[in-house]
Order: C-alpha cells, then structure tokens, then sequence
C-alpha cells in the first residue's frame, strides 16, 4: 500500500525530529503510526520543518500561533 509518508516529497533533513529536535520528542512509532510530543514554550520559535506524516494534533495549552517561512517572514 502506498503511503503518504511514501510520497515525501521534502528533503529528510526537514523531518521534524531531524530538523527541530529541541522541540519534537518521538514517543512511538511503527509501520502504522508516529506519535511526537512536541513542546514548543510561550514566545519561543521552531525551525523550519516538516511532518512526513497526515497528523492530528491535541494541544493542552496555547498561544497564538505565528506561521514564518525559513526568512522569518509571515506568508502573505
């Protein structure tokens, strides 16, 4: 069966564990699944990653979320 994370399309140093260590934690992971903590502090910023797999989020607190490109820069 092909996968989603079979068709990735960005460069394997932007995985978020590889790219973002500092913030992703890998709790599990199997053929099926992969589960990260990630914790990223009030007012603190990530770099430039990605999430090789469809993901569903549960967040137990939050701010506002800025998205920046690898500049730093809002999208427009």
């Amino acid at each position: 069966m092909d996968t989603d994370a079979d068709r990735w399309e960005w460069p394997d140093e932007l995985d978020a564990l590889t790219a973002a260590p500092g913030n992703h934690q890998l709790l599990l992971e199997n053929d099926r699944v992969r589960v990260l903590l990630t914790t990223i502090p009030i007012g603190a910023t990530t770099p430039v990653h990605t999430h090789r797999w469809p993901s569903v989020e549960y967040m137990l607190g939050a701010t506002n979320f800025v998205r920046r490109d690898a500049d730093g820069k809002r999208p427009v």
